[in-house]
């Protein structure tokens, strides 16, 4: 069956083929090699990297992933996986609710990362109670033995003995290719380059992207306050760019702030400046906000500062 350019990413992102893995999959396979969507390398390293006690464990490991997924960076949810693996193999928890265990583990994991994340906004997002998320996040936290093999574990991983190459590097360079042959980018690949530039930190690059082709709409101007904040911290300059992307755009505010949930559904279409825009802007984008803790303490304080005026 042929996957239409605005169906979903038959990945399981819940992006749109084309902006999703479309390009890739017209791309011919570097030197062989097989590029794997991110989300595919952290579902495929459960069943290939990791023994499970049962079944019923390794799916909640996958639930974890598409719950975590685009919210977070593939390195956080790979080691959401890490740590539920490691709880789940030393005490062999009794699961009644996947939601729980899930929620729990999401919230340690942004503990141990300090990330802003709340219980309540998980409660909600699992439809679990509060109170049952905080017993078993208890079970992991408190477990010192738990706590000091999994920092092991990261401090392994992160480590700078072999450095490998992030996989959006190099879905990177194929999308410089393509813009390369076509500048005037039929494809609609700059928005997402310009996200995977900021994703790795090569804020540059993604300046170079905006000024090239100056686009006034959410992805651009959002990713301009994202670029700034990040290279030079919560500057004039940044306010002044917030300002223009809330002019352009709204209501990406009302999801930043938490004033609005997203829609369960999936839109075919948007149009520049409505609320359409926003929900595609955040479902793509949300993880870059709450990689740097501080960023969206200040933009919460922007935004009352320019309400108040």
């Amino acid at each position: 069956m042929k996957i239409g350019r605005n169906d979903p990413c038959p990945c399981g992102s819940g992006k749109k083929y084309k902006k999703c893995c479309l390009p890739l999959d017209e791309q011919p396979d570097i030197k062989g090699t097989i590029m794997l969507h991110p989300l595919d390398a952290v579902l495929n390293s459960i069943e290939l990297d990791y023994t499970w006690s049962n079944h019923p464990y390794k799916m909640l490991a996958n639930r974890l992933v598409t719950g975590m997924y685009p919210e977070y960076e593939p390195f956080l949810i790979e080691m959401a996986v890490r740590l539920w693996n490691m709880y789940s193999t030393a005490s062999q928890p009794v699961v009644r609710k996947e939601g729980v265990v899930a929620a729990a583990v999401e919230y340690s994991i942004a503990q141990l990362f300090d990330l802003p994340v709340t219980k309540e906004s998980l409660a909600e997002k699992y439809d679990v109670s509060v109170g049952s998320i905080s017993k078993r996040v208890q079970e992991i936290l408190d477990n010192e033995e738990l706590m000091d093999a999994f920092a092991e574990e990261v401090n392994l991983l992160t480590s700078d003995s072999e450095p490998v190459q992030h996989p959006l590097e190099q879905i990177a360079k194929e999308y410089e290719k393509m813009l390369e042959h076509n500048p005037h980018d039929n494809q609609e690949i700059r928005g997402s380059l310009l996200s995977i530039y900021i994703e790795l930190r090569q804020f540059e690059q993604a300046l170079h992207l905006t000024e090239t082709y100056d686009d006034n709409n959410a992805i651009t101007n959002y990713s301009r306050v994202l670029i700034e904040y990040e290279t030079n911290g919560p500057t004039a300059k940044a306010e002044q760019l917030l300002d223009a992307a809330i002019e352009q755009n709204p209501h990406v505010i009302d999801y930043l702030v938490d004033r609005k949930r997203l829609p369960r559904y999936e839109l075919d279409s948007y149009t520049l400046g409505d609320d359409s825009e926003a929900v595609v802007y955040i479902n793509e984008n949300f993880h870059l906000w709450v990689i740097e803790p501080s960023l969206l303490r200040w933009v919460k304080k922007c935004v009352s500062s320019r309400e108040v005026s």
